[in-house]
Parts: structure tokens; sequence; C-alpha cells
């Protein structure tokens, strides 16, 4: 197959198609169940096919497994921290339990870890690349 730009290019203007034909359905009925279906199933579908590309870029390289392993040891790091960190403590005052109230602080601190690493990459980088 030579036209994946085709293709890709196909389905992506198919999906524009849909979410507008959504945004267009709860513009005029209010309801946006169905446009919060179609977001959620847009993140399925994608989170399927990241981890299916992953999965046919380590058959066909497999010098590549160390690197993704590595990577994918890095971010449970992340999560473990960020779970070290969250608490549960507020859960009363959202109305919520306690694990819920919990695993949202545990996205908020990985979130935050994350991006803080972002941020000194890019300083790292650019300070780096001044001495070199």
């Amino acid at each position: 197959m030579k036209n994946y730009g085709l293709i890709s290019s196909i389905v992506l203007w198919a999906l524009v198609a849909i979410a507008v034909i959504f945004t267009i359905t709860v513009m005029t009925t209010g309801n946006t169940d169905t446009f919060v279906s179609y977001g959620m199933n847009l993140t399925w579908i994608t989170f399927a096919l990241v981890v299916l590309s992953s999965i046919v870029g380590m058959i066909i390289n497999p010098q590549t497994i160390k690197g993704t392993l590595i990577g994918l040891g890095a971010i449970l790091l992340v999560f473990a921290v960020a779970y070290g960190m969250s608490d549960g403590s507020d859960y009363e005052l959202y109305e919520v339990t306690e694990g819920t109230s919990r695993m949202v602080s545990m996205g908020l601190n990985a979130f935050f870890i994350l991006g803080l690493l972002a941020v000194l990459s890019v300083i790292y980088s650019a300070v780096s690349s001044i001495f070199k």
C-alpha cells in the first residue's frame, strides 16, 4: 500500500464530518450524550491503534523492544510515585469514594510530574545546545 497519506486523509475527513454532524446535533438538541460517546469511542480506538502499532513495530524491528520496555518502566515508575503521593482525604467534599479521589489525585500528580519533566527536558536541551 503506497497511499497511506490518501487513506489517512480520507479517514481524517470522515471523522471530521462525523464530529461536525454531532456538533450540529448537540447545538440543536442540547443533548451531549452522543458527542461524549463519540469522543470516548475515538479515544479507545486511538488507544487500540497505538498499542497495535507498537506491537507491530516491535515485531518488525525487535531491537526496539529494549527501549520500549525502558519507556514503559519509566511511565509505570511515574505512576507509582504519583500514586504514593496521592491521598483520598477530600473525597467527602466531592461526594465520591475515597478510591476515586485517590485515583484523581494520582492522575493530577502524574500530570504535574510529567509536565515538570517536559519543561526540564526543554531547558536541558536549550542549555546543552548552547555549550555545543
